[in-house]
């Protein structure tokens, strides 16, 4: 009696524990990119390399990259990008091939079946709208994206959407809307709408909807009918503002003489180099 054996794939060492660091949070396929308008004035004028052809994955259920030109030279494979996909624009990653030294798992091969191999016609394919500023995914991660796929016989785009799978950690937060005052004339004046132009005008920086309602008495709704008419502008507020720098000058708490007694023991210590906890 004969006994058939399964051979499975070679398993990438240390690879699940990098999938498993490696599953941050990172925006889903479905959502669409930011108006690269918003990217910062430096990196609008950087110098652009010459075009380069780039296969990008999307975390959707399709077994291989799409070829893509780059007008800033080739991109790190694992690099998260923003490229126009059908009639919207979605995240996808930088896929290795064969030209790349992270494809070292698949020697004298490329990520995708030869009648799937790079157009000769690179102008006639798309342009990736930009590259984000998310940490690109390791190149062992990307070995056990392909190793997994291949183990369950699963697209390599759905077993990258595990990895993609929630947040928005991808793009910084927009943080909430916050409204104040223009010279823009608002039509007719309620007693409510001139109370929230007023608190807007006192205002030392701009409020989100609901705390301006709040003090001027009034509903949200006032406040989001006021911007529309161009008598509140509006801007996103950081969500995370950085601290200010500590003002050491200021004087500190007042101590009792107990108090005053326990911390010069702990200045005394300090100063001849002892540590304190």
């Amino acid at each position: 009696m004969s006994v058939r054996g399964v051979i499975h794939p070679k398993r990438p060492s240390g690879s699940s524990r990098q999938a498993e660091s490696g599953t941050v949070s990172i925006a889903e396929a479905t959502k669409t990119c930011h108006d690269p308008r918003e990217e910062s004035a430096s990196a609008a004028s950087a110098a652009k390399a010459a075009p380069a052809l780039i296969k990008v994955q999307f975390p959707l259920p399709v077994p291989v990259a799409f070829d893509y030109l780059s007008d800033d030279g080739p991109l790190p494979p694992g690099s998260f990008v923003c490229a126009p996909f059908g009639k919207r624009q979605a995240i996808g990653v930088v896929w290795p091939t064969s030209d790349d030294p992270a494809d070292a798992r698949h020697p004298g091969t490329d990520s995708e079946p030869p009648d799937r191999a790079p157009t000769a016609k690179p102008l006639t394919l798309k342009t990736i709208d930009r590259q984000l500023a998310a940490p690109a995914l390791s190149a062992d991660l990307l070995d056990f994206i392909d190793w997994t796929a291949a183990y369950t016989m699963t697209p390599v785009g759905s077993v990258l959407r595990l990895v993609m799978r929630s947040g928005d950690g991808i793009e910084p937060p927009a943080g909430p809307a916050g409204y104040f005052a223009t010279d823009a004339d608002p039509g007719k004046l309620t007693p409510a709408r001139s109370r929230v132009l007023d608190v807007a005008r006192k205002a030392s920086a701009p409020l989100v909807a609901e705390d301006l309602a709040t003090a001027a008495e009034t509903s949200a709704g006032v406040v989001r009918t006021l911007a529309r008419a161009g008598a509140l502008g509006v801007v996103r507020i950081d969500p995370d503002p950085p601290f200010e720098n500590p003002n050491l000058s200021l004087p500190g708490p007042q101590l009792s003489a107990e108090q005053e007694e326990a911390a010069n023991v702990l200045r005394a210590a300090v100063a001849s180099g002892a540590a304190t906890t």
